[in-house]
């Protein structure tokens, strides 16, 4: 059965000379394994964090699908021409495959890491410290976020954009509400004491980071 979907590529391992397994998180499907041809004419398909559309082939024999009729979506110039931003994008991706299990469908995740992968590509400046905004909207996409008391010693005048957009995980890309946001999130990510607030308590972010480490290396 073939079916048209949206992937956006999160990691690949090579399996022979000829062959490529690209992890990726699909839009319909959630995270799922694709076998691929490996030549040099297609590597570029398979960067981290490639936005596509592809025919997905289903192999009753196998779990791994295959794909054809791939093309590119979004260009991603802004992230390719910067190293510090590639660098990010890494990062986002390894993030994201370490996190999310096979098999689940994703779409509201999907849909808001589409968004975050734009931002980083159309923002020109003051992006050092997206990963941290990345990181802090994914907790509220997992669930748990920083509660506003929490945060007012560390956010300053920014704290109501934080709360508004941290909950909320979109912006308009590259706006001046975005890079009052980054700023924000620089500032208030210096000191690490702030209180995230779970369904059974709280959790300083020290901690969530290292869970997040921790996920991120398992």
């Amino acid at each position: 059965m073939t079916t048209g979907d949206r992937l956006i590529i999160l990691n690949t391992t090579r399996t022979g000379e000829k062959s490529l397994v690209v992890h990726a998180l699909s839009r319909a499907g959630g995270r799922r394994g694709y076998i691929v041809s490996a030549d040099s004419r297609s590597g570029a398909l398979w960067q981290p964090l490639n936005i596509l559309d592809a025919e997905v082939v289903e192999n009753p024999r196998s779990e791994l699908c295959r794909l054809r009729g791939v093309s590119v979506i979004h260009p991603l110039e802004g992230l390719r021409s910067n190293l510090y931003k590639s660098a990010i994008g890494i990062f986002i991706s390894e993030v994201i495959w370490r996190l999310v299990r096979e098999g689940q469908p994703e779409e509201s995740l999907w849909s808001w890491l589409e968004g975050s992968i734009l931002t980083l590509n159309a923002l020109e400046a003051d992006f050092s410290n997206y990963h941290l905004r990345f990181l802090l909207e994914l907790c509220s996409t997992m669930g748990f976020s920083p509660s506003r008391e929490g945060l007012e010693g560390y956010a300053g005048r920014h704290i109501g954009k934080i709360c508004e957009m941290a909950s909320s995980g979109t912006s308009s890309r590259g706006s001046k509400r975005e890079k009052l946001y980054l700023r924000a999130i620089d500032r208030m990510m210096s000191n690490l004491r702030v209180s995230l607030t779970l369904p059974s308590g709280t959790m300083p972010p020290s901690a969530m980071l290292s869970l997040l480490s921790g996920m991120i290396v398992s």
